[in-house]
């Protein structure tokens, strides 16, 4: 009766135990997409501003504005669009989509970047906001001072 009674003992301990003990590995789910850097400037230079991207001073006298994003770890065929928005939240630009990774592999980032002309903001002093839109749907955006 003795065996018995130990070796219900030992089966009821590793059943026990064996449900606190979870050899199971969780794998984290894909972090999806993301942003490295996202900026506005009144210049595009690669060699500077894709190594050190920083926000530069905007003046309503600058030929042009840039707005310059790094978008990490995309595996399809993706549709950015453009959109920026005036002191008076009223939409001033909308760029064409550009389609990037027509392919559909894996890159683990790209650079995008859309620019705006003078003659739509050197008449709109003021905060503006550019947002990036990815497959129709909003992904980002970036506020910035028109001077």
């Amino acid at each position: 009766m003795k065996k018995k009674i130990s070796l219900f003992s030992i089966v009821i301990i590793i059943v026990f135990v064996g449900n606190c003990i979870n050899l199971k590995i969780d794998i984290p789910e894909d972090p999806g997409w993301g942003i490295d850097f996202f900026f506005v400037s009144n210049e595009l230079d690669p060699d500077k501003n894709f190594i050190n991207p920083e926000m530069k001073t905007i003046y309503s006298t600058d030929n042009h504005i840039y707005s310059v994003a790094k978008i990490l770890n995309i595996d399809e065929t993706v549709k950015i669009r453009w959109v920026w928005y005036g002191p008076d939240n009223e939409v001033v630009k909308r760029s064409v989509e550009t389609i990037v990774n027509k392919n559909a592999g894996f890159l683990e980032y790209f650079i995008v970047w859309d620019s705006m002309g003078r003659k739509y903001f050197e008449k709109k002093k003021g905060k503006w906001v550019v947002a990036i839109l990815v497959n129709g749907k909003f992904f980002s955006k970036k506020d910035f001072q028109i001077n």
